[in-house]
């Protein structure tokens, strides 16, 4: 089992209709998401809307920081394994494969990740940043590629040395290039593009 992190700011609308309606039609129940806020007025606001879920106040400013305290969040106050950190515009995944899309079930193909990346002792995997098929390939690579922030899981490593960003923009890609130098690669499913 996995945990799902969203941070969101001022997008109530956008998260209920596009990354909250993805993972409901992906039957994950709502107990397994966290939403992370940056205020507690924002949380009230967000809890007449949406109604129950588990809301975490970051007091954080900037994308790069509030990510930051999303990872120390889960490594040093939680004792989950495994994350999923999606973003709050998430429509869907795009599929090389046709045939794949119709049988996919995005809770299966996110633990098949989690455990393909403990079997390489890698922390990072992700998708293609890609929507178009014509970019995307039926290969899952463990090299240097790019792990796009929108969707993404981490196994959480307690005894390797934290990895945080210094940067509000482009993040990703620093994180994509610190989990690769710390564990010795990233792992991507190329086959898989996101919307």
């Amino acid at each position: 089992m996995f945990r799902i992190a969203i941070p969101s700011y001022e997008r109530l609308d956008v998260l209920s209709e596009k990354t909250l309606f993805f993972l409901e039609i992906n039957k994950i129940k709502s107990d397994r998401i966290d939403i992370f806020l940056g205020s507690i007025e924002e949380k009230e606001e967000y809890e007449k809307i949406l109604g129950d879920f588990n809301y975490i106040i970051h007091e954080q400013k900037g994308i790069g920081s509030i990510r930051n305290y999303i990872r120390h969040h889960y490594k040093y106050k939680t004792d989950e394994k495994y994350v999923l950190y999606l973003d709050d515009d998430i429509e869907a995944i795009s599929f090389k494969n046709e045939d794949e899309e119709e049988n996919f079930d995005l809770d299966e193909f996110c633990m098949s990740m989690f455990k393909k990346s403990e079997e390489k002792s890698v922390s990072l995997w992700g998708l293609c940043p890609y929507e178009n098929k014509y970019f995307l390939s039926d290969k899952i690579t463990c090299d240097n590629r790019f792990i796009v922030g929108c969707f993404c899981g981490e196994v959480i490593r307690r005894d390797r040395p934290d990895i945080y960003t210094c940067f509000d923009h482009h993040e990703d890609t620093q994180f994509s290039l610190e989990y690769f130098l710390r564990d010795g690669g990233v792992l991507r499913d190329n086959s898989k593009g996101i919307i």
